[in-house]
C-alpha cells in the first residue's frame, strides 16, 4: 500500500472503495489525528463501518446517520435513529479524551445543523451499580429528557414503572435496561431483550442522554414561542403546534422546527475540532445538490401553508438557511488543511492530489452462477495475484463462504486461511485469505488484492435474510383484549369483555374477568379459568342470554359439522398412508448447478421447505404439501426446484394459477431459473393466441412440453397429460367452486404442491397436519422487513413528495385505502396535488376483467400509482412499486397493515410506507394500540408470524371452504380451531390412534384450594399487561410454568407469596386435567372431587386406592370426598398434589410438579 505524504493531500485519487478505509486508517497511524467521514448515504456508511471493523477492529468507531424522515414533513425521525445520533452527540466529549476514534456521517447527517455541545454534556447522568440514586429524581429526570412512560418497553426513549424496578432504553443502546432500585440503592443493572423481555446481559454502568435533540425545558419553550411568533405572527385558528410545544408536549415531528429552541446551531465538526475530514467523491457531489431539494420543499410548503381543505393542515416551515448548510458552507466550516476528497478515478496531477494506485478488479462473471465452465479463471487469478502480494476474498455469508471456499480445493487451490479481521495479518506476505465481509466491488493495491462474490458471480441481489424472532408472546400480551371487546365463553356464549375485577371470597382476594351478557347480565370468570374465554374477532355479534338455548344449539350444530369435517382429514390421512406415487431423484451434478444460479442465500425456513418436498418427492407416497408464506419470502423458489426434480426424472409439471398475471410472473421466473437445462416450458392462458392452443395441448399430450403454466385453462376437458408427475397449485383458495372440483380430479396419483401467501395459523397448522403437510416459511428478507416505515397523520405535501420521488426514480406507487367511497375524494386529491403522475383506480366491485386489465397495466408499468382498496394486487409481485400510501391506517388490523405493506420493498430498492390517519382525530385506544406496534414492527422482527398470530382472530374460513367461514364467524377462530382440535382427536382415539394427554379445550377445572392465588396491582401495574400474562399462563403447558415464572421475575421483580401460590394453582389445575377433574374443593379437612362427566376412566383400581385412603371416605352421586388431617397451607398443598399424581398414575400416566422457587 501506497505510503501517504508527511502533509495531508487535498484529493486521494485512485482509490476504491476498501481501499480508502485503509487509507483512512493509515493515515491515523501517521498523524495521530481522528477522522469523520463522510459517505454518499446510509448503505455505504454501514459498509464503511463494517471495512473498519475488518480492518482494524481496535478502533473506535460512532456512527451519526441521517435522520430517516423526510424535511419539513410532521413525522419525527426513527427512534433509533436519534439514539445513535444523540449518543454519538452525547459521548463526543469522552470519545475525544480516547484518541483514536472515526466518526462516520452522510451527506446528508453532515449539512444538517445541530443544538449546540452544552446542551448534551449538560443533560447527560449516569447511573452506576450501588451508587445511590432517588428513584422519584430519576423519574423525573428521564421525563424532562423526553422519555415515554409506556406499560412496555420497546423502542429507544421508552420507560416503564414496575414497583421498585425501573425498564428504560436510554439512546445508543441496542438493548434496554432494567434497573433494580432497593430504597434508593441500585441493586440491579440488567440489559434485557425487548421481544422477550429477558435478561441477556448484567452491566456495571449505563449512560442517559436525551431522547431527541429537542429538551423542552422553560428556556426552550420560550425561545421557541419567541422565534415562532416572530417568523409566523399568530393565527389562532390553527397554532396546534404552536399551542402543543407551549405546553411542554414533545409532538411528533417537532424537530423539524430544531434551531427556534437554540441561541446557536452547530455541526457535527464543531464537537470533534480536532478530526481530519475525508468526503467522498460522490458525498460532495450530493451536498452539492440537496440544499436545491430542501429549498424546494420549502417553497412547496409556503405555497400550500395557506390552504385549508379535507386533507390539510397548515404548516409553518422553518427557513432552510437556519437548518442546512451547502457544500460553501462547509468550506467555510472545515479550513482546507483538515479535509480531503477521497476519489476512486485517476485525476491529473497536481499539488495537493496524491495517487493510491488503486485499482477495481474487473468481474470474472457478468451474470450470477457458479460453474467450473465460467469461473474457471478465478484459480488462475489467484494464483497469479498471489505471486504479487496478499489475497483476499471477501464473502457476503457463511455460507456462501463454504461453497467457495469447497470450489477453491477442488481447484487444487488448498492453502486458505479462514479470517475474521486483518489485525494480525498486515505484515503477512503471499497469503490467500477466505471471510465475511460485505463489500460490494474488489479492488487491488500494492500489497492486497480484494476480490469479492460480486466479481465472481456478478450482481448481488440485496436481500440477505434475517433470522426470524418469534412474536408470539409480545402479541398475547400487548393490546389482545381491550375492555369492550366480544369474547366467546365455551359454556356462555358470546358476551362483553369489560374488566379485571377483585373479589373477596371467604375473606381472599381473588382476580374475576367481568364479563357482560344480553339484559346487561354480569358473569365474573377466575383469571385460572381463562382458557374458556376466546376472543370473538368480530365486534358486531350480538350478545347471548346466560342460561339460554341459543348458544347451545349453535355450539351443537357446530360440533355435528366439525365432527364430518374431522371424519374427512382423518380419513384422507389414512388413504394416504395406502396410495403410492412415482419415486423422484436427481442427479447431484445437474442439481448443483441450479443451486449455483440462485441469486440469494436460502433462508432456514426455505431450506426446510425443499428438504420437505424432496423428501416428499421420494418417498414413494403421494406428497400434498402446502408451501404457506408471504409474497417475496421464497415460494416460487421451492417450487421450481420440485418441478426441477420431478421435469428432469422424465415427469411432466403442471403450475395452476388463478390470473393471466400470476401465470406471466411464474412463467417468467421458470423461464428465467431452468434455463440452462434442457427442459421445454409452456404456457396455456390468454398470453397464448387462441389459434396456438391445439399446439400446445399436443406438445403436452406427447410428452415434447416438460412444464406448463397456465390459469384454469389447464383444466379443461381436451388437456391431457402423457406422464403427469406433479401438480402445483398457487392461491388454490381463489379457484372457483367448478374449478377446485376439477383440480381434485386433476391430483388423483400425482404429487401436489400448493403456494399460499395466506397466512396459516400455527393451530391451525396442527389440526389439519394429519391430512395435509405445511411448510410455513415465516423468514423474511431482511429488506422486506427494512421498509423505511413512517406512520404520521395524513400530510399531502408528504405524499405528493413520496409519489413524485417513486415517479422521478423510475418507480410505482400504491395508494391504498379501506373504503370505496374514500377513492373519490383521492382520485380529486392526486388530480389537484400530484397532476405530474398518472394513476389508475381499482376495487373489488369491478368486473373481473376489467380489474384484471387495469392490474396488468400497472405491472406492465403503464401508470405510476394504483389508487385501490385492499383486494386488488393482493399476491403480486411487482419489483418496480416500492412506495406505498395507506389512507385511514386505524381502521386496519395489524396483519393487514403488514400485508398491504408488504407489497412493497420487493427489489434492491430501498421501499417507503406511509401508514396515515386523519389529523386532528382521536383515535381508539385500540388503533393507537395497533399502530405503536406496527411502528415497531421493524425492531422486533415478528413480520410474518405477526400477521399470522393475528388471523387467529379474524380467521382464515377460505382455507376450509365456504360453510365452516360461516362457521367461524359465529364462535370465532379460537374457539372453532379449539372444537375441530377435540373432534380430530376424538375420532383419532375411536381409530385406536395413540391416546394423548386430556385436552384443556374439553376440560377447565374449578378449583378452591384455600388460598389468595393472584397477581396483585402492586406487583404488575399496567392492566394490560397484567391481563396479558394472564392470558399467556392460561395457555401454557404445565412444563413450561418454570420459565415463565423465571420470565416474571426477571421482569418485575421478586414474585409475591399471591403469584408464586398462582403458579402452584396452575401446575394442580394441570394435574387436575390429566386426571380428569373438573372440580376440586380443598380444605384443611379434606378434599372433594368431581370427575368430568362423572367418569373416570379406570374405576376397579380407582376403588382399590379410595380403599387405602382410611377411613371416613364419602362417595355422594356427583363427588368423592376424601377426609385428610392437612393442617396448614404448605401440607395441604403437597398433599394435594401427591393425591392427584396417585389418580393420574392409576392410568399410568406421570406429571411433573412444577413450584415456582422464587
Amino acid at each position: 500500500m501506497k505510503e501517504l505524504p508527511p502533509k495531508a493531500p487535498a484529493i486521494l485519487s485512485e482509490t476504491p472503495e476498501g481501499l480508502d478505509v485503509r487509507m483512512m486508517l493509515q493515515f491515523m497511524e501517521q498523524s495521530g489525528r481522528p477522522v469523520i467521514h463522510i459517505a454518499r448515504d446510509e448503505r455505504r456508511l454501514e459498509e464503511v463501518k463494517e471495512l473498519f471493523s475488518f480492518f482494524s477492529p481496535e478502533t473506535r468507531i460512532v456512527e451519526f446517520p441521517a435522520w430517516d424522515c423526510p424535511p419539513y414533513s410532521r413525522i419525527s425521525p426513527n427512534p433509533r435513529v436519534k439514539s445513535k445520533r444523540i449518543y454519538t452527540l452525547g459521548t463526543s466529549r469522552g470519545l475525544r479524551r480516547k484518541g483514536r476514534y472515526v466518526v462516520l456521517c452522510t451527506a446528508n447527517s453532515a449539512t444538517q445543523k445541530i443544538p449546540p455541545q452544552y446542551v448534551f454534556h449538560n443533560s447527560h447522568f449516569r447511573i452506576e451499580l450501588q451508587q445511590n440514586v432517588n428513584p422519584t429524581k430519576f423519574q423525573n429526570y428521564l421525563t424532562l429528557m423526553g422519555f415515554n412512560n409506556v406499560s412496555k418497553v420497546l423502542e429507544p426513549g421508552e420507560f416503564a414503572l414496575r414497583g421498585g424496578i425501573i425498564d428504560v432504553f436510554p439512546p445508543g443502546y441496542g438493548n434496554p435496561f432494567r434497573i433494580d432500585f432497593f430504597g434508593d440503592t441500585v441493586d440491579g443493572l440488567r440489559q434485557f431483550s425487548p421481544e422477550t423481555q429477558i435478561t441477556v446481559a448484567r452491566r456495571k454502568r449505563v449512560d442517559f442522554f436525551p431522547v431527541s435533540e429537542v429538551i423542552l425545558d422553560e428556556g426552550s419553550i420560550t425561545r421557541f414561542r419567541k422565534n415562532f411568533r416572530t417568523l409566523f405572527g399568530i393565527n389562532q385558528d390553527d397554532l396546534s403546534i404552536y399551542q402543543s410545544i407551549s405546553a411542554g408536549i414533545l409532538v411528533q415531528g417537532i424537530e423539524h422546527w430544531l434551531p427556534f429552541f437554540y441561541h446557536k446551531m452547530e455541526l457535527i465538526f464543531d464537537y470533534f475540532p480536532e478530526a481530519f475530514v475525508f468526503i467522498e467523491e460522490e458525498a460532495k457531489q450530493r451536498i452539492s445538490s440537496r440544499l436545491e431539494f430542501i429549498n424546494e420543499l420549502y417553497e412547496s410548503r409556503q405555497a400550500n401553508g395557506s390552504r385549508n381543505n379535507h386533507f390539510e393542515q397548515n404548516y409553518y416551515p422553518c427557513p432552510p438557511k437556519k437548518f442546512f448548510v451547502d457544500y460553501k458552507g462547509l468550506q467555510k466550516t472545515i479550513k482546507v488543511e483538515n479535509r480531503c476528497i477521497i476519489s476512486p478515478y485517476k485525476v491529473p496531477a497536481r499539488t495537493g492530489v496524491h495517487s493510491c494506485g488503486g485499482k477495481c478488479v474487473s468481474p470474472i462473471k457478468p451474470e450470477r452462477g457458479l460453474s467450473k465452465s465460467s469461473i474457471n479463471n478465478l484459480p488462475e487469478l489467484i494464483r497469479e495475484e498471489l505471486t504479487k502480494r496478499n489475497v483476499l476474498i471477501a464473502c457476503w455469508t457463511q455460507g456462501s463462504l463454504e461453497r467457495i471456499e469447497e470450489y477453491l480445493r477442488d481447484e487444487n487451490i488448498t492453502h486458505i486461511q479462514k479470517v475474521e479481521n486483518f489485525i494480525n495479518l498486515r505484515d503477512s506476505n503471499n497469503l490467500l485469505m477466505i471471510g465475511v465481509l460485505k463489500l460490494a466491488w474488489g479492488f487491488t493495491s500494492d500489497d492486497l488484492t480484494v476480490i469479492t462474490e460480486q466479481d465472481i458471480f456478478g450482481p448481488r441481489k440485496k436481500n440477505h435474510y434475517s433470522k426470524k424472532k418469534s412474536a408470539t408472546n409480545f402479541l398475547k400480551e400487548f393490546g389482545e383484549l381491550l375492555p369492550g371487546d366480544l369474547i366467546v365463553h365455551r359454556d356462555h356464549g358470546v358476551g362483553k369483555f369489560l374488566e379485571i375485577n377483585k373479589i373477596v371470597t371467604a375473606g381472599r382476594n381473588q382476580d374475576c374477568i367481568a364479563l357482560e351478557y344480553s339484559g346487561g347480565t354480569k358473569l365474573y370468570l377466575p383469571v385460572e379459568n381463562m382458557d374458556l374465554l376466546s376472543k370473538l374477532g368480530n365486534n358486531e355479534a350480538k350478545l347471548d342470554v346466560i342460561g339460554g338455548t341459543a348458544w347451545q344449539e349453535r355450539k351443537a350444530k357446530l360440533k355435528k359439522d366439525l365432527l364430518a369435517l374431522a371424519g374427512d382429514l382423518v380419513a384422507t390421512s389414512a388413504k394416504r398412508k395406502l396410495e403410492s406415487a412415482p419415486v423422484l431423484r436427481y442427479e447431484s451434478k445437474e442439481w448443483d448447478l441450479l443451486l449455483s444460479k440462485f441469486p440469494f442465500m436460502e433462508t432456514a425456513d426455505q431450506e426446510k421447505a425443499i428438504a420437505d418436498v424432496l423428501y416428499d418427492l421420494e418417498s414413494g407416497k403421494p406428497m400434498d404439501r402446502l408451501i404457506c408464506g408471504d409474497v417475496g419470502f421464497g415460494k416460487t423458489e421451492v417450487a421450481i426446484r420440485a418441478a426441477f426434480v420431478t421435469a428432469m426424472s422424465g415427469k411432466q409439471v403442471a403450475v395452476v394459477a388463478p390470473t393471466t398475471l400470476l401465470v406471466r410472473q411464474h412463467l417468467a421466473k421458470f423461464q428465467e431459473r431452468l434455463q440452462s437445462f434442457p427442459l421445454e416450458i409452456s404456457n396455456l392462458s390468454r398470453l397464448v393466441p387462441q389459434k396456438s392452443h391445439p399446439e400446445v395441448l399436443s406438445r403436452l399430450e406427447n410428452g415434447t412440453t416438460d412444464i406448463v403454466i397456465g390459469t384454469h385453462a389447464l383444466l379443461g376437458s381436451k388437456v391431457k397429460f402423457e406422464n403427469l408427475g406433479l401438480l402445483i397449485i398457487d392461491e388454490e383458495q381463489n379457484f372457483g367452486v367448478v374449478q377446485k372440483e376439477k383440480l381434485k380430479k386433476l391430483k388423483d396419483g400425482v404429487h401436489v404442491l400448493t403456494l399460499t401467501a395466506t397466512p396459516i395459523p400455527r393451530t391451525l397448522q396442527l389440526t389439519i397436519s394429519g391430512a395435509r403437510d405445511i411448510s410455513l416459511i415465516g423468514t423474511p428478507p431482511l429488506d422486506r422487513i427494512a421498509i423505511k416505515t413512517f406512520v404520521t397523520e395524513f400530510d399531502p405535501v408528504m405524499v405528493r413528495q413520496a409519489l413524485l420521488r417513486e415517479k422521478q426514480r423510475g418507480g410505482q406507487s400504491f395508494f391504498i385505502t379501506p373504503r370505496i367511497k374514500d377513492l373519490e375524494p383521492l382520485e380529486r386529491f392526486l388530480e389537484e396535488q400530484v397532476p405530474e403522475i398518472t394513476f389508475t383506480k381499482a376495487h373489488g366491485q369491478m368486473n373481473p376483467d376489467e380489474l384484471e386489465k387495469k392490474v396488468v397495466n400497472f405491472y406492465a408499468g403503464k401508470t405510476d400509482v394504483m389508487l385501490s382498496t385492499t383486494i386488488v394486487a393482493s399476491g403480486l409481485d411487482i419489483p418496480s412499486a416500492n412506495t406505498i400510501v395507506i389512507y385511514d391506517a386505524q381502521k386496519f388490523g395489524l396483519a393487514q397493515l403488514y400485508q398491504i405493506r408488504g407489497r412493497v420493498g420487493r427489489s434492491n430498492v430501498r421501499a417507503y410506507a406511509y401508514i396515515t390517519y386523519p389529523p386532528n382525530r382521536k383515535l381508539t385506544e385500540g388503533a393507537v394500540s395497533r399502530l405503536r406496534v406496527f411502528s415497531s414492527l421493524n425492531s422486533l422482527g415478528a413480520g410474518f408470524s405477526l400477521a399470522a398470530h393475528d388471523l387467529d382472530h379474524r380467521g382464515a374460513g377460505n382455507l376450509l371452504g365456504e360453510q365452516q367461514s360461516g362457521h367461524i364467524q359465529e364462535v370465532g377462530f379460537e374457539l372453532y380451531l379449539k372444537m375441530l382440535q377435540d373432534a380430530v382427536e376424538n375420532l383419532e382415539r375411536e381409530r385406536g390412534e395413540p391416546k394423548k394427554k386430556k385436552s384443556k379445550n374439553v376440560i377447565s377445572p374449578k378449583l378452591n384450594l384455600g388460598m389468595e392465588a393472584r397477581i396483585p396491582e402492586d406487583y404488575i401495574q399496567d392492566l394490560n399487561t397484567r391481563l396479558g400474562i394472564y392470558r399467556r399462563l392460561s395457555d401454557m403447558e404445565d412444563e413450561d410454568l418454570n420459565s415463565i415464572a423465571e420470565e416474571i421475575t426477571d421482569r418485575f421483580g421478586s414474585m409475591p407469596k399471591e403469584v408464586k401460590n398462582f403458579f402452584i394453582l396452575l401446575n394442580i389445575k394441570d394435574l387436575c386435567i390429566n386426571a380428569g377433574i373438573s372440580n376440586l374443593d380443598c380444605s384443611e379437612k379434606g378434599a372433594s372431587i368431581k370427575f368430568f362427566n362423572n367418569e373416570f376412566h379406570n374405576p376397579d383400581q380407582l376403588m382399590k386406592f379410595l380403599n387405602t385412603q382410611g377411613p371416613g371416605i364419602r362417595i355422594f352421586q356427583d363427588r368423592i370426598f376424601i377426609p385428610k388431617k392437612w393442617g396448614d397451607e404448605k401440607t395441604r398443598i403437597r398433599g394435594i398434589q401427591k393425591l392427584l399424581k396417585d389418580l393420574i398414575s392409576l392410568g399410568e400416566e406421570k406429571q411433573a410438579e412444577v413450584i415456582p422457587s422464587h
